[in-house]
């Protein structure tokens, strides 16, 4: 027995996921706390940004029980690929929404500056959408 080697749990292969789905969940909370601020900035009421904060976490619970089967019948690649390339497509998206929004605030503050610089008394109203 002397020359059996100790198995164990914490294996580098362990540490890495454990490490991966901290930085996951990390993200998905900060992303949780972000979705109801945004929507408050939008206007929205707060039954309805209670609802889409609720959101994440029943959409989470309702798909876990399809996610488990998928992943063990598809190709782990493929797979990986696909969510991989919808995340893209969300977050171009997503992006593109920021620097529109972006462009709008940055030009209405030189319209300000441009404005303010002739010493004149400007009504600014400014539309974010």
């Amino acid at each position: 027995m002397s020359g059996e080697k100790k198995q164990t749990i914490w294996t580098r292969n362990f540490i890495c996921m454990m490490i991966a789905n901290f930085l996951m969940l990390m993200s998905n909370f900060s992303t949780n706390t972000l979705v109801s601020t945004y929507a408050s900035f939008l206007g929205a009421a707060p039954m309805l940004m209670g609802l889409l904060t609720g959101m994440f976490y029943g959409i989470a619970l309702a798909m876990s029980p399809v996610a488990g089967p998928v992943q063990t019948r598809m190709n782990h690649r493929k797979l990986l690929i696909a969510v991989f390339a919808i995340g893209v497509v969300v977050n171009v998206r997503v992006a593109g929404k920021a620097f529109e929004l972006g462009d709008k605030f940055v030009n209405s503050v030189v319209t300000i500056g441009v404005n303010a610089s002739n010493h004149q008394v400007v009504r600014v109203d400014i539309a974010l959408f």
